[in-house]
This record gives structure tokens, C-alpha cells and sequence, in this order.
């Protein structure tokens, strides 16, 4: 509708924000939802854009976003310090009890919910995602690590919980409620039974695997970070992945890329490809396809192609899972 250059641009104190002013010139109807891009040009002549959605309210605190975010962020700290008050927002059925704790939702009891007796730390605030917004409900995300303790060790988990909220007069519902866990797998805290792998806590669907036709080695991806075993010495390589202990922040944290593993063989490597939004290296901050290949004689990866993208890593990802070698 309309293009305007924002010339009222701060870097907000003591963070790395940048806060924006500006006006919308063009008469925008109420109840209508509009995307708003965001360019920014860098130092290199690149063009960077941010894509978010703007509504106009037909009624002052229409919408009530930032109460709604509230109740997700309070239900989610109270499911931590096992508060009962959040029994009254469950639908608990003999079907949702279980022991559990890896995926529960609405339908679970209070002692899944509150992890089922683990003790488990959140040391860093909860990542929001507002996935839709209308007229009274909300559906949102909240993503985080969390560390567990058990038998004197000590494991980084990634929690996501999703909820589905209504919101009338000053009270809020739950109307649905999900939340999965999964270990981030750690070479250095390895533990195996015979020719199994534990993963501690993970869902099903959260790992693929592939094995070489020898059975001497298999790869496995395990929360967006791809790893191979050589089952000889049962040593682990981190092949690839956006995030490690020197690379831990919400910039290299964020879920917006799938790795695909196409060939493991015990001479030849490793071959992968990673489709969706690039969190870091060459190519941060694009969309696109690469194919790779590890190479364990060297122990380095090669990118043998990459194909940028327009189109959103949501629908990318999709491809890449429909496809097949």
C-alpha cells in the first residue's frame, strides 16, 4: 500500500535493540490484517528484510496480546515450581497420564505437567512466538532450554509449549495446551546399552537416523544438529549445527532450518542437506538449500551447492520433507 524510508531510528540503552517510530500514512481498515516489511540496508549494499503482521483494533484492548502473553509466561513458570493452581486450566483424562514428561498437553495430569518429579532449571527467558491473533484468542509458542538433574548429572533439554487461548472480559482460557521436551543430545555425556543409545528424555519424531550398508557407522540428527558414530570405537562427531557452547544464543538457538541426511557410508562421509532459514556462516540471514558433504579422513564439511530461496523456511522445510532421494 505504501513504501516511506523511517529516519527515527535509536539503539534502545544498554541493549542491542533499535527502536523504530513511525506512522502509517494510508487509511488501513479496522479489523484488517496487513504485513509489515522491514528493510534494512547494510554496509556490505545488502538488502535485510523483517517480516511481521499490524492490525488495526476496532475497540481499545481488543486484542489484550500482552495479557494473553502474560498468562502463557505464568502457567509456564508455574508448571516449574509445581504451583496447583494451574490444575483448574486441566482436562486431565486416564488416556493423557503418563510417566512421561517428554510430550503432555491439556489432557495430562498435574504431576506430568510439573515433570513428573525432576528437578528442572529455566535459567533463560522463554522465546514468544505469536503464531495468530484474533478477536479474543491467541495462539502462541514458547521455546526454552531447561536443565535437569538426575542421579548427579546434569542435562540441556529443549522445552516447547504451545498454547491456544481465549480471552473474555478480564479472564482468560485454555483452550488447548502441548508441550514437548527433548534432550540435546551431548558427545561428551554418552549413554549406551549394548547396541542401544539413550537419549534420556526424547520424543520418537525427534530423531531420524541413517546407517551405512556395513553397519559400521550411523548418523542421526537430534534437535537441529546433525551427528555420526563410528560404532568400532563408539566415538561421536558434531557434524553440523547452528548452535554449540560457543555459539548459544537466541540468534543460533532459533528452529528455522531442517537437516536431511541422504547417504552415510563408512568411506566416502557424510552427505546432508539443510533447507530452511541459515542461523549462521555464509550464508546467515538467507533462505535457501545447501548440500554438504563431511568428509571423516579430514574431519571438515563441504558445501558441494546452494540454492537460494524467496519463499518463507516454513514452506521450504515443508519441501523438504515431502521429497524424496
Amino acid at each position: 500500500m505504501e513504501q516511506t524510508n523511517i529516519p527515527d531510528l535509536q539503539k534502545e540503552e544498554n541493549t542491542d535493540s533499535l527502536l523504530l517510530h513511525f506512522a502509517v500514512k494510508d487509511l488501513i481498515e479496522v479489523d484488517r490484517e496487513y504485513m509489515l516489511v522491514l528493510v534494512l540496508h547494510t554496509e556490505q549494499d545488502q538488502s535485510v528484510r523483517y517480516y511481521t503482521r499490524i492490525v488495526l483494533p476496532g475497540e481499545e484492548g481488543q486484542y489484550d496480546l500482552q495479557d494473553q502473553v502474560d498468562f502463557a509466561l505464568d502457567f509456564s513458570a508455574k508448571t516449574l515450581a509445581r504451583d496447583r493452581s494451574i490444575s483448574r486450566y486441566l482436562e486431565t483424562t486416564a488416556l493423557g497420564k503418563t510417566d512421561s514428561p517428554e510430550k503432555v498437553d491439556i489432557h495430562s495430569g498435574f504431576a506430568q505437567i510439573t515433570y513428573q518429579g525432576l528437578k528442572v532449571t529455566r535459567n533463560e527467558e522463554p522465546e514468544v512466538d505469536v503464531f495468530d491473533i484474533r478477536k479474543g484468542t491467541i495462539s502462541l509458542r514458547l521455546t526454552y532450554p531447561v536443565v535437569v538433574e538426575e542421579d548427579g548429572k546434569r542435562r540441556t533439554c529443549r522445552v516447547k509449549e504451545n498454547f491456544f487461548l481465549r480471552h473474555a472480559g478480564k479472564k482468560t482460557y485454555l483452550l488447548r495446551y502441548q508441550r514437548t521436551m527433548n534432550t540435546i543430545f551431548d558427545p561428551r555425556e554418552v549413554e549406551s546399552e549394548s547396541d542401544q543409545l539413550k537419549l534420556f528424555i526424547c520424543n520418537k519424531d525427534a530423531v531420524t537416523l541413517s546407517e551405512s550398508e556395513g553397519g559400521g557407522v550411523f548418523s542421526f540428527v537430534n534437535e537441529g544438529r546433525l551427528f555420526l558414530c563410528n560404532l568400532s570405537d563408539r566415538s561421536f562427531v558434531n557434524v553440523f549445527g547452528f548452535y554449540e557452547s560457543d555459539h548459544w544464543d537466541p540468534r543460533t538457538f532459533y528452529d528455522g532450518a531442517t537437516i536431511r541426511i541422504l547417504k552415510t557410508d563408512e568411506t566416502s562421509g557424510l552427505t546432508f542437506l539443510v533447507t530452511g532459514y541459515m542461523n549462521r556462516g555464509s550464508h546467515e540471514g538467507e533462505t535457501g538449500t545447501a548440500l554438504y558433504r563431511y568428509d571423516p579422513v579430514i574431519a571438515a564439511v563441504e558445501e558441494l551447492a546452494w540454492i537460494p530461496d524467496v519463499v518463507s523456511e516454513d514452506i521450504l522445510k515443508q519441501r523438504c520433507r515431502n521429497c524424496t532421494t
